[in-house]
Order: C-alpha cells, then sequence, then structure tokens
C-alpha cells in the first residue's frame, strides 16, 4: 500500500497557487502548508487529497504576498507572514483566523518554538523604527518580548533546547537572545546580509547563510566556524536540516536546491527550485519552482538532476549509450567529454579535433564513439581509453559548410554521414563504402529492421525511406512546414516528424499521414521511449512535451528556463528522458517523470474550480 506521499507524488502537479509559491512547511503529520502570491495559505491533505484555502483578505483584488509559513510541532497551528504588514494565526481546525496585532511592516521570516509554546515573527526596517522580532505566546497570541535589530530582520531560529532564538538580519549580524530573560547573549558581526538561520537538530550547530557563496556552520556554544560549504552561486536564500539531521539543504540564487549528507558533506541532491522543506521522515522533500509548480519529491531519487559539464562553451550536441551507462557531449571547446550517466563523473576528455563538434554518437555495442567536427573530419574513439581509433577525412559540400548528420546503423557496420550529401562509411577501416549526391539531406533514421532508413530535409521539406543494401528509394513524401526532426519508433510502424509548428504521426510503410498534431513552436528534438508507449518531443522554447502514442495527448511537459533542448532520448529502461542543451545535460529521472512545467491555463482553471476541501 502506498503511502500518503507516494500516493501524492502521482498527483503533485495539482498542488498549485494561482501565482508563485513563496513559501512551504510540512506539518507534523506529513501535509503541507503553502504559501504564494495569490494571498492565500494552503493546506494540502496528502492522505485523502483535500486542500482547505485561507484567504488573507476578503476582496481578491486587495490580496497581498504570503512571505513566510511555519506549522505548529503539534500540527494545530498555520503561521503565516505577509508583505503588507499583516500576520495570521490559522488553527487548523475550522475555527477563523486570528490576526495577530504585529508591528506595521512585511514579515519576511516567521518560527515556532520546539515545544510550540512560542512563536516569533521578523519584521522589516521601516522609516519609523528599525527591524524587530516579536516573540508571542501561542496559547494566548500575548506579546512577550520585542527584540531589535538595526536593519530588516530576514531570519530567524529556535535552539532545539529552546533556551535561545538566533536572528539575522540586513546589518550583517546574527544574534542571539535568551528565552528566558529575552535579552541578548550573544552578537556575530559578519561580511554578508544574512538571509536565513537554522540550528542542527541535535542543537549542535548553527547553519548561517546570506549574499555570500559560502554556508557557514557554527558551533552552536562557541560560534566558531566547523566548516565553510561553498555554493556556484553569489547568495544563498535559504538553509534547512532535515529532522533526521541526516541532509543539510539550501536554496542558491540560481533557483537551485542543493543537499548534502551531513556525515562527510557530499552532495547528493541538485534540483531547480526557489523554496522547500525536508518532510517529518526525512525521506521526501517538498519544493517549489520557478514555474509555479509545487512538487514532492524522494531526496534519494532525484526528479531533476543538472549536470554541469566542464565544457567551456557550447554543448552542440549528447548521446547516450545504448546501455545506458554512459553519456557523450560535444562541444564547441573543440572537445567531447563521456561522463558516467548514474554519478555524472567524467570519464575522459577526447582531444582531437581542431574546430566546434556538431555531432557526437554511439556504437550499438556502446564500445566506440563517433564525432563530426566543422574541422572536416570525423573522428572514432575508443570509449574505454579515450583514445582515437581512426580518422576520417570528410568530403566538403557547396550545401553545407559542416557535417550535419552522423549516426550508425542498426548494427554497428555502418556509418552515415551527411552534408547535404549521404556518405557510408566502413567504421572499422574508415573506408568510404558509397554515397548519394544532391538530396540536401539534413537527418537520418534507422528501420529496426535494419533493412531501411530514413532522410530528411529542413529545406525542401521532403522525407524518404530507402533500402538499405541497394540506397534506393522505396517511397517519398513533401510535408508542409519545415522538417527540423524525425524519429521512428520501436516497433518500425510509426515514424514521427517534426516541423516549425506540428507533430506529424505518418504510417512508416508508406508515409501516409495518420495525424497531425499542431504545436507553438518549432520542434528540435524527438525520440520514443522504448517501450513505444510514450514520445518525447522537444521545441524551441525550451518545453519538452511528452506525448501518449494511445491517444496522441499530451502525457506531461518539462521545462528547461534558460536554453532550448537540441537533443533528447529516453533511456534503455524508458525510466529517465535526457535532455541536451548549449548549457548542459539534464535529466529528467523518475518512472511517473513527474513534470516541471505546467499549462498555465491549468492554473486558471486551479482559481475558479478549487474551494475548501475539494478534492485536488
Amino acid at each position: 500500500m502506498k503511502s500518503a506521499l507516494e500516493r501524492v507524488a502521482l498527483q503533485s502537479q495539482k498542488i498549485q497557487h494561482t501565482g508563485k509559491v513563496f513559501c512551504v512547511a510540512f506539518s507534523p503529520d506529513e501535509n503541507l502548508a503553502t504559501g504564494g502570491e495569490d494571498g492565500t495559505v494552503r493546506l494540502w491533505n496528502l492522505q485523502n487529497g483535500t486542500v482547505r484555502i485561507f484567504q488573507i483578505r476578503n476582496s481578491p483584488e486587495l490580496y497581498c504576498d504570503v512571505l513566510s509559513i511555519a506549522v505548529s510541532p503539534d500540527g494545530r497551528f498555520i503561521l503565516a507572514g505577509t508583505s503588507d504588514n499583516l500576520a495570521f494565526l490559522y488553527p487548523t481546525s475550522n475555527k477563523k483566523p486570528w490576526y495577530l496585532a504585529t508591528s506595521l511592516s512585511p514579515k519576511r521570516a516567521v518560527a515556532f518554538s520546539p515545544d510550540g509554546t512560542l512563536f516569533a515573527l521578523a519584521c522589516e526596517m521601516t522609516a519609523q523604527r528599525p527591524g524587530i522580532i516579536e516573540v508571542f505566546e501561542t496559547s494566548s497570541q500575548k506579546k512577550r518580548w520585542q527584540l531589535l535589530h538595526l536593519h530588516h530582520v530576514t531570519a530567524l531560529a529556535f535552539d532545539p533546547t529552546q533556551k535561545r532564538l538566533a536572528s539575522g538580519s540586513h546589518d550583517k549580524t546574527v544574534r542571539i537572545w535568551g528565552l528566558v530573560s529575552g535579552t541578548q547573549q550573544h552578537q556575530l558581526e559578519l561580511a554578508f546580509i544574512i538571509n536565513s538561520l537554522a540550528y542542527s537538530p541535535d542543537g549542535t550547530t548553527l547553519a548561517i547563510a546570506g549574499q555570500s557563496s559560502g554556508l557557514q556552520l557554527r558551533h552552536a556554544s562557541s560560534y566558531q566556524i566547523i566548516r565553510l560549504l561553498s555554493v556556484d552561486a553569489n547568495a544563498i536564500y535559504q538553509v534547512k536540516y532535515s529532522p533526521n539531521n541526516q541532509f543539510i539543504g539550501v536554496i542558491t540564487s540560481h533557483n537551485s536546491l542543493q543537499i548534502w549528507e551531513t556525515t562527510n558533506y557530499t552532495q547528493v541532491l541538485e534540483v531547480e527550485a526557489t523554496t522547500f522543506d525536508f518532510s517529518p521522515n526525512s525521506k521526501t522533500i517538498a519544493i517549489s519552482s520557478p514555474d509555479r509548480s509545487t512538487r514532492i519529491l524522494e531526496i534519494t531519487t532525484a526528479i531533476v538532476q543538472q549536470q554541469k559539464t566542464l565544457h567551456s562553451s557550447y554543448i552542440s550536441r549528447f548521446a547516450v549509450s545504448r546501455d545506458g551507462t554512459k553519456v557523450v557531449t560535444a562541444g564547441h571547446d573543440h572537445t567531447a567529454r563521456i561522463w558516467d550517466s548514474q554519478s555524472q563523473q567524467e570519464l575522459s576528455i577526447l582531444n582531437g579535433h581542431t574546430d566546434s563538434l556538431y555531432w557526437a554518437t554511439f556504437s550499438p555495442d556502446g564500445q566506440f564513439i563517433a564525432t563530426a567536427s566543422r574541422d572536416q573530419t570525423i573522428r572514432i574513439w575508443t570509449v574505454s581509453t579515450g583514445l582515437q581509433h581512426l580518422q576520417i577525412e570528410h568530403p566538403s559540400s557547396d550545401v553545407a559548410q559542416h557535417i550535419s548528420c552522423l549516426t550508425y546503423n542498426s548494427d554497428g557496420t555502418t556509418l552515415v554521414s551527411s552534408n547535404g550529401d549521404l556518405y557510408f562509411w566502413n567504421p572499422a577501416t574508415g573506408k568510404l563504402n558509397s554515397q548519394i549526391n544532391q538530396l540536401v539531406i539534413t537527418g537520418i533514421a534507422f528501420h529496426p529492421n535494419r533493412k531501411q532508413f530514413w532522410s530528411y530535409s529542413s529545406l525542401t521539406g521532403s522525407v524518404r525511406c530507402w533500402e538499405v543494401g541497394s540506397q534506393t528509394p522505396i517511397w517519398s513524401a513533401n510535408y508542409s512546414g519545415r522538417i527540423t526532426s524525425l524519429g521512428i519508433n520501436p516497433t518500425g510502424d510509426l515514424c514521427a516528424l517534426g516541423t516549425n509548428n506540428s507533430l506529424i504521426i505518418c504510417d512508416s510503410a508508406n508515409g501516409q499521414i495518420r495525424q497531425q498534431l499542431e504545436l507553438q513552436g518549432q520542434i528540435i528534438g524527438l525520440h520514443f521511449s522504448p517501450d513505444a508507449k510514450y514520445l518525447a518531443a522537444a521545441t524551441f522554447d525550451g518545453t519538452i512535451q511528452v506525448w501518449d502514442t494511445t491517444d496522441h495527448k499530451v502525457h506531461l511537459r518539462f521545462y528547461t528556463p534558460f536554453n532550448p533542448d537540441y537533443t533528447i532520448c529516453f533511456s534503455p529502461d524508458a525510466t529517465r528522458l535526457y535532455a541536451g542543451s548549449s548549457d548542459g545535460v539534464r535529466i529528467y529521472a523518475t518512472p511517473e517523470y513527474a513534470p516541471v512545467f505546467q499549462n498555465p491555463n491549468f492554473l486558471e482553471q486551479l482559481w475558479d474550480e478549487l474551494t475548501t476541501d475539494e478534492k485536488f
């Protein structure tokens, strides 16, 4: 029987606000509270699939951003701070929320004490007063203390021993306050603005994050630095420990969530996110992404992992070995690089080309890699050693200035290249077996039966099916639109064509169109899953759509925010989808392919349809 978190993982695309999600927090019973720019606090029951919506304002036109959120340790209350000076305490029962009489300034951070008897609000500085921390008794909502910083207060953390409260500010100090006396016990003067604080669950360490690329881990009593963790970003916006003290996570200024193990501080996960929280069982995390989606992920099996390659320039092409264990990337820095697909460690650098690489492909047996470059050479490399096996001088062409296509046939006995004309090479000797001229060919794909292959031209809009042995056309067809990609399903009965505005599914036996699906962007990559159940299409706007081949409906969407995908392919076991673009190779790895991009219309529908206690 699936747990609540496992069940919601299949529906997590519905955990949405009508706008950005600014804060997420798990409750002790593994439900999820979220706050967003639509002026609502939402409590998602992950067990029965219902949601309660708490509106900050009575009128939607007057809504304000919910900036911070916390759930009491007993799960009875949700504490929310907003952008327009308000703070609310929401009972998770059916009682009305309690408005808190606080200082009139935005609340950047809120927190409950470990036993839930106290809660604190971090307030921004105003023209009339400095930054303030307000500490309340939970039962009576009576203000116990008002503590001061010289600038905006942005971070709060209660000591697990319940003796201290740590606060951080734009005044570049961390101050430690005694919870018995309400007086300052210690002050750390730092060189950067403080954004977030967290005590380790055992109370031995205080983590300090801010406008710096380093996360400081300090001894909770002596305040000496124990360790400095460096991130590839200018700032860290959020830091949290997992409840079991096994992990520590940060949100960076690159909208990246990085999670490390606390035993040896090795990174175990990196995903795109703007805010996050660990679940009570420390096995999953809730994240909100820049695309406005909120998802539940397992920590040990990342749904989205971004591999940061060491190419010094753009990546133009990538390929995955047939057994799925290795990835090769081809770059404009004149090199190709081999990577372990599981550890994402670089295995070899393939040096030798004197100009930008445009193609890289594995041989079917995975022992060799063929690369093609603007230097008009094809080079074949031995995967195990990373050394060059042979070099082929490629004929020039008046049609293309570089080799536009390179692929092995199905059994690896022939290597085919194109620069407008087609060339058939013996990959063992580098000898040219035959060629076909004046076709203006952009790309080719082989049929699984090894007896046929297809070619297409992006200039003429034509597709040809060829007999491999005689290299004579079996059929040809012209299609409307500029053909940019081609894919053949594993059973060989369907051919998918991508154009500048549509996805065409046709019969591979004769090229007749079975279905044509209109799209908003130009398709630049196509690939069928090995089980033939799905077809992935990458468009130039950075969107990847996964289509169900039975009903030809969009199954899921992914989104790469910075660069469009040039190449996509499924792993051999269909559990991963690889997407290569100019900034690297991303791996979408989950059996359900949980999406990281949502149809914008879905957000509007959700706002119209969801009411209190309605199923999500």
